[in-house]
């Protein structure tokens, strides 16, 4: 998983980057020139074997775009499909790291910044809504809004995790560890001496910016649940205090505040708004910041500002 993050931003979801090689990189012989694995398989198209077709081509593909331009999806199935199938295996291991309840924490860490680090040339492109087409060959963008439910729903659930208690993520055994860190005093403590800081301030750093991708689709996605689209009280009940924690990253109470701005853009805002009332009230009577967006969500949905 380690080694997962620091590939992320390298991942090349689309083929692009290795169909442009394929098909225009020429193994040289200098001693710098970079190590290529089966290098008859590359340059197909650089000693202008295909005419004027190898301009076409040259002229119509960018390395550096997240998504593959004039090209069928024959021609990047033949010359990149056994990577795409690797690569794509990715993010089914995720998913499982996210689900499987005996995922250490150090592992689930991990997982969140590995979302985070692959959202970074994910949202190079325009924010707003994606027009996905369920095209083969997906970009980056689009897997990112097709993230399976289970794995947002417990990106939601890490939003509030108690640490070093029952409910934590890391269990301390009384029997092996000789000084117990947890104790009864600890559970009458307030919200900033019992929330896991580290796993909260991560899964907000994933969902900030995925709802962003898609706005405001992918919002309903995160606050509805189940065949009759029901409100997940859960996730208000995490972010309110997060609004005015003192805990973690200083971060922290803007990134909520964005996440509630984005919810705020869903047409069940109105059921939301009732639900939410009072203590954005009682807090935006404090902060500005919390008294506009209290504003936001108790407008009509046509008036929202944001």
């Amino acid at each position: 998983m380690h080694a997962l993050v620091n590939l992320a931003q390298y991942l090349d979801v689309t083929g692009q980057k290795l169909l442009c090689d394929k098909l225009f990189l020429v193994d040289g012989s200098a001693e710098d020139a970079p190590l290529i694995p089966d290098g008859p398989s590359f340059g197909q198209a650089a000693d202008g074997k295909f005419g004027f077709g190898s301009i076409w081509l040259a002229k119509r593909m960018d390395t550096k775009e997240d998504f593959v331009a004039d090209s069928s999806t024959e021609l990047i199935i033949e010359l990149t499909g056994p990577y795409l199938l690797s690569v794509w295996s990715v993010f089914p291991a995720v998913n499982k790291v996210f689900t499987d309840s005996s995922s250490p924490r150090l592992l689930i860490m991990m997982a969140e910044d590995f979302l985070q680090e692959f959202m970074a040339h994910t949202r190079s492109g325009l924010l707003g809504q994606v027009d996905d087409k369920g095209n083969l060959v997906p970009d980056a963008r689009s897997i990112m809004i097709n993230i399976p439910a289970t794995t947002l729903q417990r990106l939601l659930e890490l939003l509030y995790v108690p640490r070093l208690t029952s409910d934590s993520l890391e269990y301390v055994d009384p029997t092996i560890c000789i000084v117990t860190r947890v104790n009864t005093l600890r559970m009458l403590l307030g919200y900033d001496a019992t929330v896991d800081t580290d796993v909260r301030d991560r899964a907000l750093d994933v969902l900030v910016p995925l709802l962003e991708l898609d706005s405001p689709h992918m919002a309903e996605r995160l606050i509805t649940v189940g065949k009759y689209k029901r409100i997940q009280n859960r996730l208000f009940d995490s972010l309110i205090p997060i609004l005015t924690t003192q805990a973690g990253r200083t971060e922290a109470p803007n990134l909520a505040l964005q996440l509630l701005k984005e919810i705020s853009k869903v047409k069940m805002n109105r059921i939301v708004s009732i639900y939410l009332r009072e203590r954005l009230t009682a807090l935006g009577s404090k902060e500005p910041k919390i008294a506009h967006l209290a504003l936001n969500f108790f407008a009509a949905p046509n008036d929202s500002v944001y």
